[in-house]
C-alpha cells in the first residue's frame, strides 16, 4: 500500500454524515486478544504470543514515529487488540487517542508534561 512501510496495512474506511461519524474496520474472525487469553478452549503458543507482541509494538511504533505529528493511542489493552484469521494483531479503538502537536511533542521530550500517558 503506497505511503506505508512494508507490512503496514490500513484497513479503515469512514462513514459520515451530519449526525453520524464512524470508522469501519475489517472483520476480525479470531476476536480480541482478551478473548483468546481468557478462553478455556483456546491456547496461544509462544510463537503466536511473540507474533502478537511484535504486531502491537510495530503498530505503536508506526503511530508514534510514522507521522510528523505522533498519535498516542492511550488505551492499549487486550480487548483493543483484534486478531485476524492469520492471528495477526491489529490495534483498534482510537476513541481516546491523541494527536500530539509540535509543542506538546517538545514538552514530552523535555520531560515537562507530567501526565500519565505513555509516549
Amino acid at each position: 500500500m503506497a505511503g506505508f512501510p512494508d507490512g503496514i496495512e490500513v484497513a479503515i474506511k469512514s462513514c459520515t454524515n451530519h449526525n453520524f461519524k464512524a470508522l469501519v474496520l475489517e472483520y476480525m474472525p479470531n476476536g480480541s486478544l482478551e478473548d483468546c487469553l481468557y478462553a478455556n478452549n483456546f491456547n496461544l503458543d509462544i510463537f503466536q504470543r511473540l507474533g502478537i507482541m511484535i504486531d502491537v509494538a510495530s503498530a505503536l511504533e508506526y503511530l508514534h514515529f510514522g507521522h510528523s505529528n505522533p498519535i498516542v493511542h492511550c488505551d492499549v489493552k487486550p480487548s483493543n487488540v483484534l486478531l485476524d484469521d492469520n492471528m495477526v494483531a491489529h490495534l483498534s479503538d482510537f476513541g481516546i487517542a491523541k494527536l500530539l502537536s509540535e509543542e506538546a511533542l517538545k514538552e514530552k521530550r523535555l520531560g515537562i508534561d507530567q501526565s500519565n500517558d505513555y509516549s
